[in-house]
């Protein structure tokens, strides 16, 4: 069975980087959220916001994709699901509304946006807590101010993070932390990237 899914990343990826300066943005392929058991395929990464967009191609099966759905709008500003046409009429009536819908053609190597996604209004504690990491964690004024809680574990950590510091400050300290997490892997990208992403560009893009 042909695996599409590499292919529609390299024509969303060629999309993504002519979209907006370079220097506004991190891109990550393969990028780990919810303690790790979730993965989206693509997600871009900017100073006030994050976006991921999950590819399904001709091949994949749809019957898991509200439970993938509900992850991302728990953790990312937007979220789009990007498909070919074979799937364009069952996904538009059955998504709600702030899930964007891009259709990709792959013949013609075309992307056009169905749907522009709309912004979740607020996200889970839970979920953005789980994308930064212990030094990260105490970084924020209210662990500096209590040196003994640098003794607990990372989970006991974040669950003290959730109950005692406000959502906004959960979600900058997130964003600042993957968007130096990325930003490595993003310059390689963009050093060895052609005029057009390869499959073997998709690589540099994985943190390590």
């Amino acid at each position: 069975m042909i695996n599409y899914a590499p292919n529609i990343k390299t024509i969303l990826l060629d999309y993504l980087m002519e979209s907006k300066p370079i220097d506004e943005f991190i891109i990550s392929h393969e990028m780990p959220f919810e303690s790790g058991s979730r993965r989206a395929d693509i997600a871009v990464i900017q100073k006030h916001q994050m976006t991921a967009y999950e590819i399904k191609g001709p091949q994949d099966n749809l019957n898991r994709l509200d439970d993938q759905l509900n992850s991302y709008f728990r953790t990312f500003d937007f979220t789009y699901l990007v498909i070919t046409p074979l799937y364009l009429a069952s996904v538009v009536s059955k998504f709600p509304s702030k899930l964007g819908i891009i259709v990709i053609n792959l013949d013609t190597r075309s992307l056009k946006i169905i749907r522009p996604a709309k912004r979740i209004k607020r996200l889970n504690k839970d979920s953005l807590s789980s994308l930064i990491g212990r030094k990260d964690i105490l970084s924020i004024d209210f662990f500096k101010h209590r040196q003994q809680l640098s003794k607990l574990s990372l989970s006991q950590l974040r669950e003290i993070l959730v109950k005692q510091v406000n959502l906004q400050t959960i979600q900058t300290k997130a964003l600042e932390s993957y968007l130096d997490k990325y930003r490595n892997p993003f310059i390689s990208f963009t050093r060895e990237r052609g005029t057009r992403t390869t499959l073997d560009d998709l690589k540099n893009l994985v943190q390590r």
